[in-house]
């Protein structure tokens, strides 16, 4: 029997902001998100204070999440619907949220 491997909590960022929490189970597939289409349009469509989340051309990059961004994820996490789905936990003020 092959154990279940543990996710852990990373953050994607650009230009030091963190923008987003989730969950991966290792770093690799922690990057791998930045690259995904879908994700890259949706973090190019959100605004926050009236700017765009990203500007589609800044690096995105995927770090170990914080204690506090951590924290965040696993609030949100707990009063979150269970869905099949990936759970993205903004860390900034979306404009119409």
């Amino acid at each position: 029997m092959i154990p279940n491997p543990v996710e852990r909590v990373f953050v994607i960022e650009t230009d030091g902001r963190a923008l987003v929490a989730f969950q991966a189970v290792s770093h690799q597939e922690a990057m791998g998100l930045r690259k995904e289409q879908w994700f890259r349009d949706e973090l190019a469509a959100l605004r926050s204070e009236k700017k765009p989340v990203w500007d589609g051309q800044t690096i995105l990059s995927a770090r170990n999440a914080t204690m506090t961004e951590a924290a965040e994820f696993q609030t949100a996490k707990v009063s979150a619907s269970k869905n099949d789905g990936m759970l993205l936990v903004y860390l900034i003020p979306l404009d119409g949220e």
